[in-house]
């Protein structure tokens, strides 16, 4: 557990996440001057549809009936100031269907693509 401004954060406790509550991720970022990030660091967060392991008469199924799949994508520059950073931020689920889903947040240099870091986290959205 760790507190920062009076807010009690602690790692993800439940297995499923109630679409109706906000989402919120907080992470620490290091090493970014000394990777290389002059000016500025862009976050990318993205929430989308688990494919893996579906049986073969569902992906069939999606290929007859078109369904569309909804994903959550946000991304923001953040000036850099520190070569760390602590970052919160809270996602809205609502529109999404009852399911597996990836978390992926990729912090990159916007001046150059080869300097990034990704984690992908497994979320199971329930109603």
């Amino acid at each position: 557990m760790k507190i920062i401004n009076n807010l009690r954060l602690v790692p993800a406790p439940f297995d499923r996440v109630k679409k109706s509550q906000m989402l919120f991720c907080y992470f620490e970022i290091y090493n970014l001057q000394s990777s290389g990030i002059r000016n500025q660091y862009e976050i990318a967060y993205t929430v989308s549809s688990q494919r893996e392991g579906r049986s073969i008469f569902h992906k069939i199924s999606r290929l007859v009936s078109h369904p569309r799949d909804i994903s959550i994508s946000m991304k923001q520059a953040q000036p850099l100031q520190q070569d760390s950073s602590q970052e919160l931020i809270g996602l809205d689920l609502h529109a999404l269907s009852p399911g597996t889903y990836n978390l992926e947040i990729i912090v990159t240099d916007p001046q150059n693509r080869d300097l990034a870091a990704r984690t992908t986290q497994k979320l199971v959205v329930v109603d």
